[in-house]
This record gives C-alpha cells, sequence and structure tokens, in this order.
C-alpha cells in the first residue's frame, strides 16, 4: 500500500502513474489514474452567549460541480463531530455549550479515490451575557450638618451569566460634596478627576468573575445645606 501527499497549488486534477519495471522475479507493472482536487468552506454566524449555534458546509470540486460526503468538524480542537453533505451543501443546528469569545471552526474532508480532501476554518463570535448591578448606601441616615463627613459605600456585583470584562465605575460627587479620600476591598486604588465640573473617583476593575463583588468607597466631606443625590455608574 502507498499513500501519497499533494500540495495544494490550486490545480483541479492530479494525475500520477505507477510503474514497476519487468525484473528476473516480476513481470512488468504499469497503472496511471488521476484525483479531482476539492474546495470545503465552513460558516457559522455569531451568536449570543446561551444561544445554539448552527455550521453550514460546502463541499464541491475545482470547478464548482456539487460533491456528496463525509466532512469532520472541530471548534476549538474540544466539540467533534461529522455533517454529511448532500449535493454539495450541509448543515447542523442546535450546537450548545459554547462559551462567551471568539471560537475557530474547522471543516476536514479527509478524500477518498476519487477525491483529494480539503479543509477550511471560520472564526466566529459569542457575545457575552453581562449583568452588572451597582448598589450605594451611606453611613448616615437622615440630616447631616455642613463639615460632617460622609462614607458611601458602592458595591459592584457580575450577575452572568458571562463573565465581565472592562469594567470600570465612576462616583462623580454632588458639587455639594467635598472629597476626603476612597479605598476598596481589593488591591483597586481609585483616580480622582473632574467630570462635568464635579470632583470623581474611577475605579478600573477589569474583568469581574460571574458571582463575585468589590467594594468600594468614599469619604465626603458635606459643604452646603439641602437635599442632594450622589450616582455612582
Amino acid at each position: 500500500a502507498f499513500k501519497y501527499y499533494f500540495a495544494d497549488d490550486g490545480a483541479k486534477e492530479f494525475k500520477f502513474k505507477f510503474e514497476h519495471l519487468e525484473d528476473t522475479y516480476y513481470t512488468g507493472l504499469s497503472d496511471e489514474t488521476s484525483i479531482l482536487a476539492t474546495y470545503v468552506t465552513i460558516a457559522v454566524a455569531n451568536i449570543d452567549y446561551g444561544d445554539n449555534a448552527t455550521v453550514n458546509v460546502t463541499l464541491t470540486d475545482r470547478d464548482g460541480n456539487k460533491l456528496t460526503g463525509t466532512v469532520n468538524i472541530t471548534i476549538d480542537g474540544i466539540y467533534r463531530f461529522t455533517i454529511n453533505v448532500v449535493n454539495g451543501v450541509g448543515s447542523k443546528a442546535n450546537v450548545s455549550g459554547l462559551t462567551s469569545g471568539v471560537h475557530n471552526a474547522t471543516a476536514i474532508f479527509e478524500g477518498n479515490n476519487r477525491y483529494l480532501g480539503s479543509r477550511n476554518s471560520t472564526l466566529f463570535n459569542v457575545r457575552p451575557d453581562v449583568h452588572i448591578n451597582i448598589t450605594k448606601t451611606s453611613n448616615i441616615t437622615g440630616n447631616v450638618s455642613v463639615g460632617d463627613l460622609v462614607n458611601y459605600t458602592i458595591t459592584v456585583t457580575s450577575l452572568g451569566p458571562s463573565n465581565a470584562t472592562n469594567v470600570n465605575v465612576t462616583d462623580a460627587l454632588n458639587p455639594a460634596f467635598e472629597y476626603v479620600s476612597s479605598g476598596s476591598n481589593g488591591t483597586y486604588i481609585g483616580v480622582k478627576s473632574t467630570v462635568n465640573g464635579r470632583q470623581a473617583v474611577t475605579w478600573t476593575i477589569g474583568n469581574l468573575t460571574a458571582g463575585t463583588s468589590i467594594r468600594f468607597w468614599i469619604v465626603a466631606r458635606t459643604l452646603a445645606n439641602g437635599t442632594f443625590g450622589n450616582v455612582a455608574v
């Protein structure tokens, strides 16, 4: 048995000849055959996290003639299944369990004694499903006097189901308050700035795993009398 490998140089057909010359022990033999090149494509649409994907493939020869055969599919080298292609097209729906992020899907046609194998890949994105909840409380209920310190606690929670990325929290103080200090229950350092004329603090969280929370606090001094709101986003 012999196995031949052909470089894909864009040719539509490959021809080769096997010949065994006559010698003392064997009669001379020769044979000639050809094999056709193929082209497989794969397409997967972007989906939202939790939705099922559909994988579509096509299989033709280099002249565009539609072929029938089995195409092997791998996604990230983890998910593996086959698609039966009939008259050039095939698909598999309800591919589930995909995590959020970019995935690599590869289609492989192994070939046979008539057709060369071929492969192709595509990238598709599973968009994350992220829900962030922010609560803000103060250590004082009721009235405060000018000069009093108010300690605001800000809790940021990733409700999932996907992990959150590029998370930032900004607390822009009401002009009736003056920034005193800030901190967190982690290594996050608040950066002071001015937002629309207000003293503000921004914490850069980055990634926040689903189901986890980060707590921040900001201490402010009351500068004026009245009823004031303070919002963190």
